[in-house]
């Protein structure tokens, strides 16, 4: 059973949520990017903006091509996907639950609480991996914030 709409929810408006649209479309143009790479230019891309732990444990060396500073990588590796399953199960997910958190909150703030989703999956990430040197897309951690913010709108 995949979901698509979540009916059971009471929106007091049916304003078009137009920060989680322009999320699903800006992660779907990273993801092609990716897939426009070859397999150098894509281990460089992944290596360079997906978040490796042991950067900020300095445990290691950035990889050759992060950006400068390197934290730039917790806002980076929010929009980096694995595969077609991974950005596919993502943005249905944020799709069905980000349309209603987003008509909860309004759209500057629910784009506020979607950056501190992400940055507080990556801090989770990096405290629980404070040696790993493989970087990662931790995109998907941050979505728990929206269905967190999903129970608190819909309390049933």
């Amino acid at each position: 059973m995949i979901p698509y709409k979540a009916e059971d929810v009471d929106d007091p408006t049916q304003a078009i949520p137009v920060v989680t649209i322009g999320l699903i479309v800006a992660n779907f143009v990273v993801f092609f990017y990716e897939l426009a790479l070859g397999d150098t230019q894509l281990n460089n891309f992944i290596n360079a903006y997906s978040l490796v732990p042991c950067e900020y444990s300095r445990q290691c060396t950035a990889y050759a091509g992060t950006p400068t500073p390197f934290f730039i990588t917790l806002f980076t590796s929010m929009f980096i996907h694995a595969g077609w399953e991974h950005i596919l199960g993502n943005m249905l997910f944020l799709f069905v639950f980000g349309i209603h958190v987003e008509r909860s909150m309004g759209g500057p703030r629910y784009l506020v609480f979607y950056l501190i989703c992400g940055m507080a999956a990556n801090a989770l990430e990096i405290l629980t991996s404070l040696g790993s040197n493989l970087p990662g897309p931790w995109s998907q951690r941050r979505d728990l914030g929206h269905l967190g913010r999903l129970f608190e709108v819909v309390p049933r």
